[in-house]
């Protein structure tokens, strides 16, 4: 069986590679949609404490946690559908899949977080509770440089743990991904990423809400919330892992036949 880390793309291989990118996407997004709406509490209790506003109880937070919830599922929408098709444009032909992925999903990472950024400003907003006038582009240069270091951060952590950690057991074909090992390597590399870019997405969201760098740099507190965002990554990580390796059983039982 060939390794799908090594073929290239040719011309014979562009329609299959095609029908496989639009059934990924539709199952991450769908993922990420539930995931999303399943942890929406938690992530507002993490965004009202990274920018200081009035702590919500818990009981509040899962009967309100939804406030803001549709601007963030149509971002989440957005960005999931500009980030695969960037990926997708930006592997060449004849060229190997792994030469390019890093470069690939950066690039992606960035132009969907460009994007789709407006729908995440309406959200902090709404979230958060502020009353400030809404600047749809405040903030934007911060958030496409922690997308595009939390993508080379957790690549290259994902990539370091699956070499001493690996998704197959010893004996195991390419399909036979284990859901176990997937999800310890998944939080592991996430919460990698969240320890390098929490302080500056902290600082972001307090600039969309209407404070200058330095009086966000000045309250301090930069991993405010963070105990929220690594409880709400356990279930969203055991979501994204079986939908990763459900459509990995599917692509290998198509290319085996």
């Amino acid at each position: 069986m060939t390794n799908p880390n090594t073929i290239g793309i040719n011309s014979t291989d562009r329609s299959s590679i095609t029908d496989e990118s639009v059934s990924a996407f539709r199952l991450h997004a769908s993922s990420q949609l539930f995931a999303l709406a399943l942890t929406a509490p938690l992530e507002r209790l993490k965004l009202c404490k990274q920018v200081g506003q009035p702590a919500l109880g818990f009981g509040q937070a899962l009967s309100r946690g939804w406030y803001g919830f549709l601007p963030h599922a149509a971002g989440t929408t957005v960005y999931s559908t500009i980030s695969m098709m960037g990926v997708s444009l930006a592997l060449p032909e004849d060229a190997p899949i792994v030469s390019r992925a890093w470069i690939a999903y950066t690039a992606a990472a960035i132009a969907a977080t460009c994007v789709s950024y407006p729908f995440d400003v309406a959200y902090t907003h709404r979230a958060s509770g502020s009353l400030s006038h809404r600047v749809y582009h405040r903030g934007l240069p911060l958030a496409a440089g922690i997308s595009g270091i939390h993508a080379i951060s957790s690549m290259s952590s994902l990539s370091f743990l699956s070499l001493i950690f690996p998704l197959h057991k010893p004996g195991d074909t390419p399909s036979d991904l284990d859901f176990g090992r997937g999800l310890v390597v998944g939080y592991a590399s996430s919460f990698i990423g969240s320890l390098l870019v929490y302080p500056a997405d902290t600082i972001r969201r307090r600039v969309v809400i209407g404070s200058t760098i330095q009086q966000a740099v000045q309250q301090k507190r930069f991993y405010a919330g963070l105990s929220w965002h690594l409880v709400k990554s356990v279930p969203q990580c055991a979501i994204f892992t079986a939908a990763y390796v459900v459509n990995s059983r599917q692509y290998f039982s198509e290319v085996s036949n």
